[in-house]
């Protein structure tokens, strides 16, 4: 097996900046600032890729414990994030879809980037909190952008719904989907999203899924499967959720009991190993 050169690439934000107080390698590490300016106009083929070879390390929160650097594939990843853009999210390419998420978080990688631009979509990136200047912000966005398909975290949703229930009102601009991602979102505040920011149009998919899945798991598929206050869907198609006891019995729908929700089968876009991590798998 022939030797793997690693090479980084660091993005300056102030440009001529440097604000590390690790210095560079030479040879090894790059200024994305500087490469840049050798390829404006340029056309660049694409590099052929085993399916799977290594797309990206994304390192879950450290809120959940020891955060874990999940490696994604190229092939496998790529398939299941465009197909769940496409069939959970209804992404075609004439849509302006708008993931307002942190892009360095795995809804920014798989829903930001490589989903929506597989599909040919135009995908709207946004910087800064979602209420400055004013509680306004992201639906003024939406109407000058003409944004037909939204997608944000419940915590955004609070927040938006907390600075200012009545903004969505005052723009003009039509969502025919939107998407919940991450934490559990409350009744009250899906019906306000679904009512105030949707204007009682828009259908809403509550996704689940984590770092390590790659993409969504669990949710409702628009037309297809009824909506549902503050509950995310079932599995997609292709994935067979079970619920387990703390004694490993599995629990049948409608019980009413609390448990642990297992994936039974794999997925394209599940991760390849931890980085690092020997005690659980080895690069």
């Amino acid at each position: 097996m022939g030797q793997i050169v690693k090479k980084v690439l660091i993005w300056q934000r102030i440009p001529g900046k440097y604000s590390s107080p690790t210095p560079l390698v030479q040879g090894r590490d790059f200024i994305v600032n500087d490469l840049l300016k050798k390829y404006y106009g340029k056309r660049i083929d694409p590099v052929p890729m085993p399916a799977e070879a290594p797309l990206f390390l994304m390192y879950t929160s450290g809120t959940t414990g020891k955060p874990k650097g999940c490696q994604h594939s190229t092939g496998g990843y790529l398939a299941y994030v465009t197909g769940t853009s496409k069939y959970v999210q209804d992404i075609h390419p004439e849509d302006v879809y708008w993931c307002m998420a942190d892009i360095g978080w795995i809804t920014g990688h798989s829903y930001i980037v490589y989903g929506p631009l597989s599909l040919c979509a135009s995908s709207v990136i946004y910087e800064g909190i979602p209420t400055y200047p004013d509680a306004g912000r992201a639906w003024r966005i939406a109407q000058e952008l003409d944004v037909n398909i939204f997608h944000t975290a419940p915590t955004t949703i609070r927040g938006l719904r907390k600075v200012g229930p009545d903004e969505p009102a005052k723009y003009n601009y039509h969502f025919k989907h939107m998407t919940t991602v991450g934490e559990p979102i409350e009744p009250v505040v899906w019906k306000w999203y679904h009512k105030e920011v949707g204007k009682g149009e828009a259908i809403i998919v509550d996704t689940w899924w984590q770092t390590e899945n790659g993409g969504f798991l669990c949710s409702t598929l628009p037309a297809l499967r009824p909506m549902k206050p503050g509950s995310a869907g079932p599995g997609v198609p292709g994935i067979h959720p079970i619920i387990f006891d703390e004694d490993g019995n599995t629990l049948p729908s409608g019980c009413g009991k609390a448990g642990n929700i297992c994936i039974q089968n794999p997925w394209p876009g599940a991760f390849q190993t931890i980085w690092g991590d020997r005690e659980q798998s080895v690069l």
